[in-house]
């Protein structure tokens, strides 16, 4: 379900923090908010793939934006709530909201959220360590504070790799036991400076058999 919100301010607003609070975790599964100020904006926003404005999924410690940062809320802004809802067994109502917290001034660095994505790609029956890749690329020159894999169940590992214009590789973070209730948000104790050009590279595997028993089906 998509539901669509106003700037609640009415002028640009810097934030410091926007915190995803699910009205029912029973069926919430994960809020995904986006900043459009057209539909165009929607569009490209490839229903998450194209990164977002705040979250929520199970496990996600929600907190202030790394120091010296903050996100842009503009005037003509709206934001659309991307509602991912599982099934009890019985009717359920839900009222998700989201806290906007003002910063106190204009941040020094903008910060915005990206992802690293494929969809092309299928997990056979039984396998048990069955691994897939994706990456994204700096545009510019930045700095990246924080990371966040998301699987669904059958997740096993997570690891981000930064492959930077000489060839040089780098460990950025490495989950080797990966859990869906608990998709923590890393920061990074320092940030880290990627220069144009740096690949992130993730790579995962996924866990189809018998022996992983939070999976829904081994045999699909």
């Amino acid at each position: 379900r998509y539901l669509v919100a106003g700037n609640p301010f009415g002028r640009d607003v810097w934030l410091r923090s926007a915190v995803v609070s699910p009205g029912n975790a029973r069926v919430v599964h994960h809020v995904l908010v986006f900043n459009a100020t057209s539909f165009t904006d929607v569009l490209q926003i490839k229903a998450g793939l194209g990164g977002y404005f705040a979250a929520y999924v199970p496990g996600m410690a929600q907190g202030e934006y790394p120091v010296g940062t903050g996100k842009l809320l503009k005037k003509n802004a709206f934001m659309v709530f991307q509602m991912h809802y599982t099934v009890t067994g019985q009717p359920e109502t839900d009222q998700t909201e989201v806290g906007l917290y003002l910063a106190e001034g204009i941040p020094g660095r903008e910060l915005r959220t990206a992802a690293a994505y494929t969809t092309t790609f299928t997990i056979p029956p039984g396998a048990s360590d069955f691994p897939g890749r994706a990456e994204f690329e700096m545009p510019r020159d930045g700095m990246v504070y924080e990371f966040s894999p998301h699987m669904h169940y059958r997740g096993r590992s997570f690891k981000f790799e930064a492959v930077y214009p000489d060839n040089r590789r780098e460990v950025l973070l490495n989950v080797p036991f990966y859990r869906f209730d608990w998709q923590t948000l890393y920061r990074l104790a320092e940030p880290k400076r990627l220069p144009a050009g740096t690949r992130i590279v993730t790579t995962g595997t996924w866990d189809n058999s018998p022996k992983n028993p939070y999976n829904p089906d081994p045999s699909a």
